[in-house]
């Protein structure tokens, strides 16, 4: 009885052994593949840290509240750092305006908008007591391709990588909405069915192209 005893537990060993040192390769790998990622990455030219996310993205998982971006070329793209999954990813010309905030200029400026104090509140904003209690807040309104509105919010202790995010902000491109064209005489953005523009009075066909 002691043998089969002893021969289970080592059985049992080996198995935890075996267990953890695949667990490790698998850590080793994800690391190499997340960094191979980030490195490789078609037209990277730079990454950094942007503390919470407020809004704009799925931030229903504590892991999802910590975000990295990347910016590429053409796009700027959000990653969760604790899952390393990615949230979203918009062209670099689809912000329409941004504002960086200090605790005193948001509470000024959105203490009454009862939303955003519905999604700052669990963060506790509050004027800070010392320099480590400071934070600050990016806010982005963009657009998305199908032309409708995306706002998007973060926070962190410090405004350096919001400072470089908006420095990679490439002219605001304007999306048309599905309802929406160009008039072709003027360029001025109408309805879709409209017959006639309601900017310089040209006549519009129905098929026009937009």
């Amino acid at each position: 009885m002691g043998a089969i005893l002893m021969i289970a537990g080592l059985l049992g060993t080996i198995f935890l052994i075996s267990t953890y040192q695949n667990t490790m390769k698998q850590t080793k790998l994800d690391l190499q593949q997340k960094s191979s990622w980030i490195e490789n990455t078609k037209g990277l030219i730079h990454k950094g840290g942007l503390g919470s996310c407020l809004a704009g993205f799925d931030t229903s998982k504590q892991e999802n509240w910590a975000i990295w971006y990347f910016a590429t070329d053409e796009k700027f793209v959000f990653y969760s750092y604790g899952l390393f999954q990615k949230l979203y990813e918009m062209p670099r010309n689809c912000i329409r305006d941004y504002e960086i905030l200090d605790n005193s200029q948001f509470l000024t400026k959105y203490s009454y908008n009862a939303l955003a104090v519905a999604i700052a509140g669990p963060f506790g904003i509050e004027e800070p007591k010392t320099e480590l209690d400071k934070r600050y807040y990016l806010r982005m309104n963009c657009v998305r391709e199908d032309g409708t509105d995306h706002k998007i919010m973060f926070l962190s202790h410090e405004t350096d990588e919001f400072v470089h995010l908006v420095s990679l902000m490439k002219p605001f491109q304007e999306r048309l909405k599905l309802e929406e064209r160009k008039c072709p005489f003027c360029a001025e953005v109408v309805k879709m069915e409209a017959i006639k523009c309601r900017f310089c009075g040209s006549e519009l066909k129905a098929d026009e192209e937009h």
